[in-house]
């Protein structure tokens, strides 16, 4: 008789186990399986799918659904990360800054950042900073933690003529360190920076996906 509704792979596992167990060796009819019944030589036997199966056929099952889902996942992963490089230059970078700033508590721990993070961090919170409260927020707020790259970091990026202003800006600051107050000679590198053409949030996403292997996101 045919094999019936309870598949191909359940019906070779069925009727292996089975012949090994009331034949041995021996060959037997061909069992037929309906539901939950199994006819085999003429015998009617109540079927229990999971407990026929051999201790082995039981690991290989399990092997073989944890492959799939670990192969599902490294999958939905793969475009994942995908789509992120796939984003506009303004989206990426929001994205980006977003990762960056809940790995490194907004900036503040920058053993947690490798050095192409840091040069878009340092850039990515130099804009947010001056942007809101010029240059003399960037610098009480930041603490001076990233003053020794900042310059670097605009030249990497390619924001020449942010670096150049960054440069005349920390020269300032380095004379008013100890000033508690507004620092008032930073104004005109306030408007400088306002008036600069170099598209910082653009140039970070560029930058980004030119080492995008460099970012742990």
């Amino acid at each position: 008789m045919p094999f019936a509704k309870s598949g191909l792979l359940q019906n070779l596992i069925f009727g292996f186990h089975l012949e090994r167990e009331k034949w041995g060796k021996k060959s037997v009819p061909l069992p037929y399986f309906d539901e939950k019944l199994v006819v085999v030589a003429g015998k009617v036997i109540t079927l229990h799918p999971f407990k026929m199966l051999t201790t082995m056929g039981k690991v290989t099952i399990v092997i073989f659904v944890t492959a799939i889902i670990i192969l599902a996942l490294c999958s939905c992963s793969v475009l994942s990360n995908k789509s992120i490089w796939e984003k506009d230059d303004l989206s990426l970078f929001e994205y980006i800054f977003e990762k960056l700033s809940d790995k490194s508590d907004f900036g503040s721990d920058l053993s947690s950042l490798n050095d192409k993070e840091k040069v878009f961090m340092s850039m990515a919170l130099l804009e947010q900073e001056v942007n809101n409260g010029g240059f003399d927020q960037y610098f009480f707020n930041l603490e001076g933690k990233y003053n020794d790259i900042l310059v670097s970091s605009a030249e990497a990026i390619k924001a020449y003529d942010i670096a150049e202003i960054c440069k005349k800006a920390l020269a300032v600051y380095a004379e008013h360190s100890e000033q508690e107050d507004v620092i008032e000679e930073l104004s005109e590198y306030n408007d400088a920076f306002y008036k600069s053409n170099d598209p910082i949030s653009e140039l970070c996403a560029k930058y980004a996906k030119e080492n995008k292997k460099y970012f742990e996101l």
